[in-house]
């Protein structure tokens, strides 16, 4: 009734910092090196997290650098599926990927002091 409180404990937050190499007549980039800290408390799996944290950055780069959204006129999307734009591959990941858990961050107000 308010709008006042903290409805949800689970916010997470991150920095990351990438090396990228451009070729300016073509437009056509690599990433050498990507380097991401994220805050997460007490991860009750690091292994999956890094491995969703890893799979958020691809994501990530393929939507800004690869995919093209195409809208109709009534703002309906046109290009729906991996068949009208091209997906992040293998050789889009960065060649060193480093992912890293922030330490002694932990969430006293979540379950084991996730988030």
């Amino acid at each position: 009734d308010t709008n006042t409180g903290n409805p949800f404990n689970y916010f997470t937050y991150g920095a990351a910092c990438s090396e990228v190499e451009i070729d300016c007549l073509t437009g056509d980039h690599q990433v050498l090196r990507t380097d991401i800290v994220m805050d997460l408390g007490q991860s009750l799996n690091p292994a999956i997290d890094i491995g969703q944290i890893e799979g958020a950055f691809v994501q990530g780069y393929g939507l800004f650098t690869l995919e093209e959204m195409i809208y109709l006129r009534n703002g309906a999307v046109c290009s729906k599926g991996p068949g009208a734009y091209k997906l992040p591959g293998f050789t889009d990941i960065p060649q060193t990927f480093n992912v890293s858990l922030l330490k002694g961050a932990s969430n006293p107000r979540a379950v084991y002091s996730s988030k």
